[in-house]
Parts: C-alpha cells; sequence; structure tokens
C-alpha cells in the first residue's frame, strides 16, 4: 500500500469523498445499526455531520486518554470490523515514497507509539528510503501516564512528560555531540497545558523538538494544536512533508495535516505509519472502532473549514 499523500493544488476533499463511499464504511456504520453516508441528505458536509453523530455509538474514550478506552471484543464481531478497518486504510502501514523532503515530522503521543515512530523514521533514514532537512519531533508538555512508565523506562528512565521523552528518543536514535538550543514559553510544571517548548539541534539532519500549548484549557494539547505550532516556527510554503505516526491513527492525522499544513501553505503531505508488527501495543476492535470516530471528525472539520473559505 502506498502511502497518503496530499500534493499542492489537488482537491483536499477528493479523498474524503472517495473514503465515504467504501463499502467497508457502509459494512461497518449498518453492522451498528446506523444510515450508510450514501442514504443520508445533503452534501458532503451534511452527511458526515450525520455519520458523526451516529459514531458516538464508538466512543470508548468520553473525552479522556487513549489509555482509558475500554477494551472490550466479546460482543463485537471482531473479524468483520478488521477486514472492514484494514479496507479503510487503518491497518496497513503505507510504503514511504522516498526522495528529499524538507521535513520529516515525528508525531508525540503515548510511549508506545512515540519509541516506535521514532524508531522506524530513524530506521527507514539509515536505509536510505529518504532523506530529509529537519527531523521534527511534535509532542506536548504532557504528563505521562502509569501505563506508560514500564516502557518509558527503558530508554529515558527519568522523564515525567511526553516532550522529554520525544527529546531522549531524538537523543538515542540520532546521537551528536550539538547541545541543544531550547526556549520555553509559560510554567510547565504548575500550567503544563498552557506553556510551550521549541528545541533545536544542529547537524545533518538538523532537529526540532515541540511542545505544543494547547488551544483548549480543558484538554492537553492534540494533534493539531502541534501542527499549528511547528507551522509557526518553519519556513512551510512549498514544502515536501512527510509526517510518520502510528498505522491505526494514519488516516485521521493525514487528514488534519491536509488542513492544517497542506492546504494554507500549498504543501505536499505524506503520511506513512509504523508497521504494526512494530506498533508494541495490540489494538483490539474496540480501539480500531474509535479511531474510525476520529476520522470521521477529521473529515468533517476538513471539508467544514475547506468550504467556508471557498
Amino acid at each position: 500500500m502506498a502511502a497518503l499523500v496530499h500534493r499542492a493544488g489537488q482537491d483536499p476533499l477528493a479523498e474524503v469523498r472517495d473514503w465515504l463511499t467504501r463499502p467497508a464504511l457502509h459494512e461497518l456504520v449498518e453492522m451498528f445499526g446506523g444510515r450508510p453516508p450514501a442514504e443520508c441528505q445533503g452534501g458532503l458536509r451534511e452527511r458526515l455531520t450525520a455519520l458523526e453523530a451516529f459514531s458516538e455509538v464508538w466512543d470508548r474514550r468520553k473525552g479522556g486518554s487513549r489509555l482509558t478506552i475500554a477494551q472490550d471484543d466479546r460482543t463485537l464481531p471482531v473479524d468483520k470490523i478488521l477486514f472492514c478497518a484494514q479496507q479503510l486504510g487503518m491497518i496497513e502501514s503505507g510504503v514511504v515514497t522516498g526522495g528529499h523532503y524538507d521535513y520529516a515530522l515525528v508525531l508525540g503521543g503515548l510511549s508506545t507509539g512515540c519509541r516506535s515512530r521514532t524508531e522506524y523514521a530513524a530506521n527507514l533514514l539509515a536505509q536510505g528510503a529518504f532523506t530529509a532537512s529537519d527531523i521534527c519531533f511534535l509532542g506536548s508538555f504532557r504528563a505521562l501516564m502509569d501505563g506508560e512508565f514500564a516502557d518509558a523506562r527503558e530508554f529515558a528512565p527519568n522523564t515525567t512528560t511526553e516532550v522529554a521523552m520525544l527529546r531522549a528518543l531524538a537523543d538515542a536514535e540520532f546521537p551528536s555531540a550539538s547541545p541543544w538550543q531550547i526556549t520555553v514559553d509559560g510554567r510547565p510544571e504548575e500550567d503544563p497545558r498552557h506553556a510551550q517548548l521549541c528545541g533545536e539541534r544542529s547537524g545533518m539532519p538538523r532537529l526540532r523538538l515541540y511542545a505544543a500549548r494547547s488551544s483548549d484549557p480543558g484538554r492537553n494539547a492534540n494533534t493539531a494544536d502541534t501542527y499549528r505550532q511547528f507551522a509557526r516556527d518553519v519556513r512551510l510554503d512549498g514544502a515536501r512533508v512527510l509526517l510518520v505516526t502510528t498505522h491505526i491513527y494514519a488516516p485521521y492525522q493525514h487528514l488534519d495535516a491536509v488542513r492544517i499544513l497542506g492546504v494554507p501553505y500549498r504543501s505536499e503531505i505524506e503520511t506513512i505509519g509504523t508497521p504494526p508488527h512494530l506498533s508494541r501495543r495490540d489494538f483490539d476492535a474496540t480501539w480500531y472502532l474509535q479511531e474510525l470516530r476520529s476520522i470521521i471528525r477529521a473529515a468533517l472539520a476538513l471539508v467544514t473549514e475547506y468550504e467556508a473559505k471557498e
């Protein structure tokens, strides 16, 4: 399977239209008693709005961390759900197109994901699968949760935040004698959601490190917040950008990147996921349904924002 790619000038809604017509999506919606998007009235935004409302049936987070998702497949048709997830691009990792990228972004998140993504990006670089001027680590001052410390202890035993973990991973996989130049705005110890960090370390490639400020005081910074911080800090117009994430999150994080980085800055966005066997976490059917809801919400945000500007 090829990587997810959005090119400058390309219709950003074409991929959403195609995705909404996939039989696997219709099968999943009907499986849970819903009405397939093709049968809903209105245009693209109206159909996505109805689908997003229905997708609450798959929501196990209820605004909490992904670590709080209650994984219970006992009442679910697991094989059918996983087959549909594969058809919807949530299991295949995607093969990097290659060549030179202006920026390669390693997306933050839970400890197991951060570790797998960093190691995967470093291995692809070492193999010559791509080159990049800058490798950028996007995270926040989010405090690590109890379920993350066991993995983080192996490579960053003294870290307590996501951004510190990302820095430790960057140093482990991209060793250099060059020092980090770090700027912190705010009080991360007292108010981590309103603090941010920008860091840079010279070398080939150059490394950049970010901890984003949340746009919503009721939650930690999300993927969109990290994209916006990165975009404000670099020269992004016309750039070629590679995103490295986990396979299950690739579709929704790609759509968010198209909305925030691709369309406004006329940049090429390419997204790959770590192969499932490298993910260090087993994703059950419940988790795939949760992230299916994330795709729907990201698609709705892209369509709503793009149509408002037309």
